[in-house]
């Protein structure tokens, strides 16, 4: 899965897989089961994020195929003054690929 979850460009990037691997190992594959169905159950939660009315951020990675950077900016667009920030040359595992840029981008929207 790990080349489906990373820009193209990090799919050979050795040490970015290996903490990948130790991340997935350290969950199990029970756990990792039980989140995919829950993921797979869940409700559509769009309908109800009009009614968030907390300050929000909705960081996504700009090749993220997961989570298409279309998508995120359906949830932030739908969400009254949310924020949208897109993290350029990343996929969907954005604070393992682009950590400092995610971090940044945390700190600017928490100021």
């Amino acid at each position: 899965m790990f080349p489906g979850f990373v820009l193209p460009a990090h799919a050979n990037d050795a040490a970015l897989k290996h903490r990948y691997m130790v991340m997935a190992e350290e969950t199990g594959a029970e756990a990792f089961a039980l989140q995919q169905t829950a993921i797979i159950g869940r409700p559509d939660s769009r309908p109800m994020l009009a009614s968030i009315a907390v300050k929000t951020l909705v960081l996504v990675g700009k090749e993220d195929t997961t989570t298409p950077p279309e998508a995120a900016k359906v949830m932030a667009d739908a969400i009254a003054g949310a924020e949208l920030v897109v993290v350029p040359e990343c996929g969907h595992l954005s604070t393992m690929e682009r950590p400092h840029a995610v971090t940044e981008a945390l700190a600017v929207w928490l100021t």
